[in-house]
């Protein structure tokens, strides 16, 4: 009897913890994605880009944040570390602008057009982790944040 009584409770508990601790579903990240209109070549994001003659060799960040209704998006960063293993380093903040995240075009007076962001990396394979933190005011008009992170990790190989 008192087992039955026990597996009872649980059948009714469970669900209700499980959806209790189900987080905030705000919206998701993607890579950034562009078909060149005159070769017809789809260029996607993230990429590795070879050094120049000013720059050294490194990886370009580009993509969106697709929001849920009623929330936004408060800041996208991202982070590597080497793909062999070891420590991530601390997160670069990324410029956002209409839902698009990279670098904030310097030769846009506006501020309002969004280009792929550089990181310099040294050769090597390099796993890189972007996340976004999205808010939203409830009812009440407490601010809830959750954040969502690019899934799966992409894996750049700089040379």
């Amino acid at each position: 009897m008192t087992a039955r009584l026990f597996a009872g409770v649980l059948a009714v508990a469970l669900p209700l913890l499980a959806a209790a601790a189900d987080p905030p579903k705000p919206g998701k990240l993607v890579w950034g994605h562009q078909t060149k209109a005159k070769d017809k070549d789809e260029v996607k994001w993230p990429r590795a880009v070879p050094a120049t003659a000013d720059r050294k060799a490194g990886v370009e960040l580009f993509g969106e944040a697709v929001c849920e209704p009623d929330w936004r998006v408060k800041e996208v960063q991202y982070s590597y570390a080497p793909a062999a293993g070891g420590d991530l380093t601390g997160p670069t903040k990324l410029d956002l602008h209409d839902g698009k995240w990279g670098e904030l075009d310097p030769a846009d007076k506006a501020k309002k057009t969004v280009r792929p962001a550089r990181a310099e990396l040294p050769p090597g394979d390099w796993n890189l982790f972007v996340s976004a933190t999205f808010e939203r005011a409830t009812p009440s008009g407490r601010v809830v944040e959750s954040t969502a992170w690019l899934l799966p990790v992409a894996r750049v190989t700089v040379k």
